[in-house]
């Protein structure tokens, strides 16, 4: 018989196991079909504009929670590269808007479909969970964001 404090040493290194999975896929560059490999951060950014064509800076920044200057540089970046424009918007020339380009489209596509596969793998795998398995798994995940919480920001 497995002992008590084994049991949560395998769950707290399955969770350990798991985030550090995560945060490689995170850090991840993938070809999504325009045979350049991209940054997560550059295909978020060709993401969140394939979403909201002609989306302008501010939006941009506030929707991903960072400065403007942050998301002008990736903007400048990703122009060079040739996966976004910009242009001035009709009613208020001060106003820039962003949008995809035949190369930016590309990318945005190859990500929803790269998340597609991803997600469909994930819950053809947990179909085999019951209802009431999963639900306890989501009430253990909010605890533990609640315990990891407490720490974060304490350097531990």
């Amino acid at each position: 018989m497995t002992d008590k404090s084994d049991i949560r040493d395998q769950f707290i290194l399955a969770i350990t196991r798991l985030a550090n999975r995560y945060a490689v896929l995170a850090k991840t560059r993938v070809d999504f079909g325009t045979g350049e490999k991209l940054s997560p951060a550059e295909i978020h950014t060709i993401d969140a504009i394939g979403k909201h064509d002609g989306i302008n800076l501010t939006v941009l920044s506030n929707l991903f929670g960072i400065t403007p200057g942050a998301v002008s540089q990736m903007l400048r970046k990703l122009e060079k590269r040739g996966y976004i424009m910009k242009s001035q918007h009709p009613a208020n020339w001060k106003e820039i808007r962003i949008s995809l380009t035949e190369k930016g489209k590309i990318a945005f596509t190859g990500h929803e479909s790269f998340h597609r596969e991803m997600d469909a793998d994930i819950l053809k795998e947990i179909e085999t969970v019951s209802h009431d398995q999963i639900d306890d798994f989501l009430t253990i995940m909010k605890k533990i964001g609640e315990q990891i919480e407490k720490y974060i920001g304490r350097g531990a």
